[in-house]
């Protein structure tokens, strides 16, 4: 064994620098097109405006079912495409941070949309259409930060 295999502080530095690079990258080729985060995003918002609606008719139900299963179609070919090039999905093991923030992101979402429902049920019609762009706003940037379930951070050279 090489006795003298001891590193810099500035080697060190260099490779954790390489090495939350490597993950950066990674987290963006996880990240899917603005074209694809914006429809789902939109019928995310759509299924959740018309699924507080959908006790008032069958026309709103119909719109919220094909707008959610819009939205499982469309994530599943992502995630499909994903598979094919290559990136194996992480099961969820234990409790993580990535875990924990999947967890949260959830049961918020499920919280507006069933705040929604209730409100819209007690007349509250517009509760509908602000919890619509809430999931939107919300998915769009769950979409476009945590794509790995990570924080994707700024690049440091791009302030």
């Amino acid at each position: 064994m090489n006795k003298d295999s001891n590193i810099g502080a500035a080697a060190a530095r260099a490779s954790l620098a390489a090495a939350s690079d490597a993950k950066r990258q990674a987290s963006l080729l996880l990240r899917p097109p603005v074209w694809l985060n914006i429809l789902i995003s939109l019928l995310a918002a759509l299924a959740t405006t018309a699924s507080a609606q959908a006790s008032q008719s069958s026309f709103w139900t119909l719109i919220a079912i094909g707008a959610a299963l819009s939205v499982i179609v469309l994530a599943l070919g992502w995630s499909h495409y994903l598979r094919v090039s290559g990136v194996k999905a992480k099961t969820l093991k234990g409790a993580s941070k990535q875990g924990l923030t999947k967890i949260i992101l959830a049961f918020s979402s499920a919280f507006i949309v069933l705040l929604a429902i209730y409100l819209t049920k007690q007349g509250i019609w517009l509760s509908a259409y602000v919890a619509g762009a809430m999931i939107g706003l919300f998915s769009s940037f769950a979409f476009y930060k945590l794509p790995a379930g990570d924080w994707l951070a700024k690049e440091p050279g791009s302030e």
